[in-house]
């Protein structure tokens, strides 16, 4: 909008700024909103390893999608690997992740970042049946 020149004549309007800005808000709602930042520590490329500091993988977590979703790429140190996409879920007010593997697993967590923490819970399912 601000490089339209046939919008230039409202820049002066008082109310341009206010409809600049919420125009800019529903075009990047997860930029605006603090929840969706909660994970950004996530992001990057590190090295996994146990407590007590044994090789369990490497994990590169990227955002996507106008910075709305998290997406983890897992591979494992005995050569598995896996991914997971993680949004805040405004509507339901909670953090949601899925995760997917080269087994054939599939998990659905939901959960909240709290105390310095994010806390996932779920339910497991195989053949047998959920956990």
């Amino acid at each position: 909008m601000t490089k339209d020149t046939d919008l230039d004549a409202l820049h002066g309007d008082p109310r341009w700024d206010k409809t600049l800005a919420a125009v800019e808000k529903a075009s990047f709602p997860c930029e605006h909103d603090p929840k969706n930042r909660e994970l950004d520590f996530w992001l990057g490329d590190r090295d996994v390893v146990d407590a007590k500091g044994n090789p369990l993988g490497s994990s590169r977590v990227e955002l996507m999608l106008n910075d709305c979703v998290l997406l983890e790429n897992w591979t494992g140190g005995g050569g598995s690997a896996g991914k997971s996409l993680n949004i805040w879920d405004a509507g339901r007010k909670e953090w949601r992740q899925t995760w997917v593997d080269d087994s054939g697993s599939l998990h659905n967590y939901h959960g909240d970042f709290r105390d310095g923490a994010m806390r996932f819970e779920g339910e497991l399912y195989d053949a047998s049946g959920p956990t």
